[in-house]
C-alpha cells in the first residue's frame, strides 16, 4: 500500500461499555462530526473527529420522526437526512438528531446523494414506465429522471446497489457520479442536471451482458467482472472490480492513463485496503481491532487485548504528488488480463 498511500489514520471509535455498534451500514461527515448508521441496531451514532462518543439515537418505529428501516444517511449544513426504504420517506433531523420533518416518497429507494441544490435517488419500483434514477429538488418535486426501466434486465438485481456508495460526490469540483450496479459503466451528472455516460470499461468476454436476468447471475460465482466502487479526485479516479470474490483496484488519471492496477494490501501485515466512502481527498474504510494487530506490531505498537473486538475507521490518504509521475510504470507488474490497457479500454465521453 505504501506505493500509493501516504498515510493511514486509524481512528478508534470510543463507544461506552453500555452499548455497541453491530455493523456499520453507512457513514457521513459534517465539519467535526461523524454520523454512523448501525444496520443491525438501527441506531445513529455521533462521534467527533477524534473518535470520542457524543451520542446514540435510535428512532426505529412507525411514529413521527421514526423509521422502519434506515438504509442510507447524508448530511449538509442544514440537516442530517435518513432514508427509510420500507417507509418510503426521507427524514430530516438537526445535527443533534432532533426530528424536524419527514417527506414522503412515491417510490422505493435504497440510496441517495445530496448535491448543491438537489437529491439523487435510485428507484426500485419495477413498473413499466418508471426510471432507475430520479432527480428531485429540495422540496421533493421532480426535476428529471434517467434510464428507463427494462423488464428483461431484472430490476431486483439492478437495485441491489454496490458494497459502497452508488453515488459519488466530489465537493471541490461539484461533480456527482453514478455507479450503475453490476455493470461496467460510470455515469456523470452534468452541471445542467443531465445524466451522461462518463466512461465504460471493456472487459472482453468477461463484460457482464447488458440484459442479464437476475436468475442467471450470482455475484459470488459469476465469471463476469463489474465495477463495485468508484471514487473521484480532482486529477485521479479510482475504481474497484470484483471477480470471483476477489477485489482489484484501478487508479487512473483524468487523461485515462492507468497509474496502478491490482490488489492493494500491506506487504508486511496484509492490512486490507477496502474503502467504502470518500471525504475530500481521503478514503474511509472500517476495520475490527483484531485485524490491526499485525499492522501496529510492524510499527512498534501493540493493540491491547481488550481492543480486539472494537470498531475502527481507517482514513486513507493518497500520494497525489507521486501519482502524477507514475504513469504506466506499474502496468507491466500485474498480470490480471483485464487490467492490461489493450484489453481494458476506456470508451464513452
Amino acid at each position: 500500500m505504501d506505493r500509493i498511500l501516504s498515510d493511514i489514520q486509524i481512528l478508534r471509535l470510543n463507544i461506552p461499555d453500555t452499548t455497541f455498534i453491530g455493523q456499520i451500514k453507512d457513514l457521513a461527515i459534517y465539519r467535526d462530526s461523524i454520523y454512523i448508521l448501525d444496520d443491525i441496531k438501527q441506531s445513529l451514532f455521533i462521534f467527533d473527529m477524534q473518535g470520542n462518543f457524543i451520542q446514540e439515537t435510535c428512532r426505529s418505529g412507525r411514529g413521527p420522526g421514526e423509521y422502519i428501516h434506515a438504509c442510507s444517511i447524508e448530511c449538509d449544513s442544514s440537516f442530517v437526512y435518513v432514508l427509510d426504504m420500507p417507509g418510503k420517506k426521507l427524514i430530516y433531523y438537526d445535527h443533534s438528531m432532533n426530528f424536524v420533518i419527514a417527506k414522503n416518497l412515491s417510490y422505493t429507494s435504497s440510496d441517495f446523494k445530496i448535491t448543491d441544490k438537489h437529491f439523487l435517488f435510485n428507484n426500485l419500483e419495477d413498473i413499466d414506465g418508471n426510471y432507475y434514477y430520479l432527480y428531485r429538488d429540495r422540496d421533493m418535486n421532480e426535476v428529471d429522471h434517467f434510464i428507463p426501466y427494462k423488464p428483461k434486465w431484472g430490476h431486483t438485481l439492478h437495485g441491489r446497489g454496490t458494497t459502497g456508495q452508488m453515488f459519488t460526490w466530489n465537493e471541490s469540483t461539484k461533480q456527482s457520479f453514478l455507479v450503475r450496479p453490476f455493470s461496467n459503466q460510470i455515469y456523470e451528472f452534468t452541471p445542467a442536471g443531465k445524466l451522461q455516460l462518463s466512461f465504460e470499461i471493456d472487459f472482453g468476454n468477461k463484460t457482464i451482458p447488458d440484459r442479464i436476468g437476475e436468475k442467471d447471475f450470482n455475484p459470488g460465482r459469476s465469471p463476469f467482472i463489474y465495477i463495485e466502487d468508484f471514487f473521484d479526485f480532482n486529477h485521479f479516479k479510482m475504481m474497484s472490480f470484483l471477480e470471483k470474490n476477489t477485489r482489484y483496484y484501478t487508479l487512473f488519471s483524468s487523461g485515462r492513463e492507468i497509474i496502478y492496477a491490482g490488489r492493494i494490501k500491506d506487504s508486511q501485515t496484509l492490512l486490507p485496503f477496502f474503502p467504502r466512502w470518500q471525504c475530500g481527498n481521503r478514503l474511509i474504510g472500517t476495520c475490527r481491532g483484531e485485524y490491526l494487530e499485525k499492522y501496529l506490531k510492524a510499527k512498534g505498537q501493540q493493540l491491547p487485548e481488550t481492543e480486539s473486538d472494537k470498531n475502527y475507521l481507517l482514513f486513507y490518504a493518497l500520494k497525489f504528488d507521486r501519482l502524477k509521475t507514475m504513469g504506466y510504470k506499474l502496468k507491466a507488474e500485474k498480470n490480471q488480463r483485464f487490467f492490461i490497457p489493450d484489453q481494458c479500454c476506456f470508451t464513452g465521453a
